[in-house]
This record gives C-alpha cells, sequence and structure tokens, in this order.
C-alpha cells in the first residue's frame, strides 16, 4: 500500500511539474507570438516607411529635373537677353558705365563722334568722362542713382549731340548700370 501511494505522489509530482513545465511552455510560446506579431508589424512598417521613402526620393528626383530645367532655360534667356543687350549698344551710338560708375562699353560709332580711341575711356570714371567737368559730373551721377534719368547737351569735337543717361535698376532697386545714348543733333535742332 505504501509503496502504491507513494507511487501516486510520485506520479502526482510529476504530472504537477509537467503541468508547470506545460503553463511555462505556453506562456513562452504565446510570448514568442507576441514577438513575432510584434516584429511582423514592424517589418510592415518598415516597408511602408521605405516605400514611402522611394516615393518622396522620385517627387525630389523630379523638383531637381524641373529645377535644373528652369534654371538652364533662365540662363539661355539670360544669355540672349545679354547678346541682345551688346548688340544694341554696339548699333547705337552709346556708352555703358557699372553700378561702380565705371566706364566698361562704348560704341564705335560714338568714337567716331569723339574721335578718341577707346582707352581714353574704358576703366574710367563718370566723372572723368562726363563732358561739364567732375563737379558736375558728380552731381549728374547722384541724380543717377536716385532714379532720375538726365538730359545734356553738348558739342563733342564740334558736333552737337544731346546725351540720354539711363539708369538700369534690377527687380530689388539696386542700381545695375547706367546706359548713355549719345544722339547727334542738327545744327538746327537742339
Amino acid at each position: 500500500v505504501a509503496e502504491s501511494i507513494a507511487s501516486t505522489i510520485g506520479s502526482v509530482r510529476v504530472n504537477i511539474r509537467t503541468n508547470k513545465l506545460l503553463d511555462l511552455s505556453k506562456g513562452q510560446a504565446e510570448e514568442m507570438a507576441s514577438q513575432e506579431e510584434e516584429l511582423r508589424q514592424n517589418m510592415e512598417e518598415m516597408q511602408a516607411t521605405q516605400e514611402e521613402m522611394r516615393r518622396r526620393e522620385h517627387e525630389l528626383s523630379d523638383a531637381l529635373e524641373l529645377m535644373k530645367t528652369i534654371q538652364q532655360q533662365s540662363e539661355d534667356k539670360e544669355y540672349e537677353t545679354r547678346q541682345l543687350y551688346q548688340t544694341i549698344l554696339k548699333t547705337l551710338n552709346a556708352i555703358e558705365f557699372s553700378a561702380e560708375g565705371i566706364l566698361e562699353q562704348i560704341s564705335r560709332k560714338t568714337l567716331e563722334i569723339v574721335n578718341q580711341p577707346e582707352s581714353a575711356f574704358i576703366g574710367h570714371t563718370f566723372y572723368e568722362t562726363y563732358p561739364d567737368g567732375e563737379k558736375e559730373g558728380k552731381k549728374v551721377w547722384e541724380k543717377l542713382q536716385a532714379g532720375e534719368q538726365v538730359t545734356s547737351y553738348v558739342t563733342l569735337n564740334e558736333t552737337p549731340v544731346k546725351l540720354e543717361y539711363l539708369p538700369v535698376f534690377d527687380k530689388h532697386r539696386a542700381l545695375r548700370r547706367i546706359i548713355t545714348l549719345v544722339i547727334i543733333l542738327n545744327e538746327n535742332k537742339q
């Protein structure tokens, strides 16, 4: 009887331990399943994030291409405008001063009127080249910087001319250059 009771007690203990191990195993299996589900969700989120990043990268790439195209068109237009501007300056009796008042260009026709070489003008200041003298040139320069157009009537190398000083500003109203048109006048007309 004692052996039978001992065997039964041993069996009960084994069953209790087996049940504990089984419960522990079930808990671990549930935890692993939970972790597996969490890992699966993380992977889905990561894939969604990667897809979003690819989409944004594609959008940025498209935007960059568009910006490059616009920049190229702008550069082309600026080049064309500058070429047109240079052609107009060459065909007119014109002088161009920088925003700092340095003479940068003078047309051949204007050089013919004054009968001087280009070196007598290029690199010189507005004041130095102003026909009525440096003092008067400074007054005119101030008006031009303020945005006023100035007209002068002078005689250059026995040729009566009208000088139209035109300030050129950028879109921010900063002085970019001064264009001077040299208009030959008839003796009767002034």
